[in-house]
């Protein structure tokens, strides 16, 4: 199985998608800490894509899979996504991009999860 955040930081009203990809002869069910749970169509390819418009900054914090035999197991995801005002976020980003190079990243995201831990 395989996962990944598409944004980690976006402008408030915008999205952010988790992309899934696994074995559907292991896996007969995901749920994402209560907010969707995959379609049997998705099941079906091996994909699923949650769409996530969250108001304020959230930690998405665990994915329930169903495997074919029953057994259900909770996953720790810790995918924190980060909302910030719309006329900030072209400032934000080039932030972002620059700290990425010189320093400060991590410190600057937590400044900017207002609290909202990234695990």
């Amino acid at each position: 199985m395989r996962t990944t955040l598409e944004h980690a930081v976006i402008a408030r009203g915008n999205s952010s998608r988790i992309k899934f990809v696994f074995d559907n002869q292991v896996v007969k069910g995901i749920e994402v800490q209560d907010v969707e749970k995959a379609s049997s169509k998705d099941i079906r390819k091996g994909e699923y894509i949650v769409t996530l418009t969250p108001e304020k900054t959230t930690l998405v914090k665990s994915i329930v899979f169903t495997e074919r035999d029953g057994k259900q197991r909770q996953i720790p995801a810790n995918y924190r996504i980060i909302v910030v005002d719309p006329e900030k976020y072209d400032e934000v980003m080039k932030k972002i991009y620059k700290l990425i190079w010189v320093g400060g990243y991590r410190e600057y995201l937590n400044e900017l999860a207002e609290g909202v831990p990234d695990m």
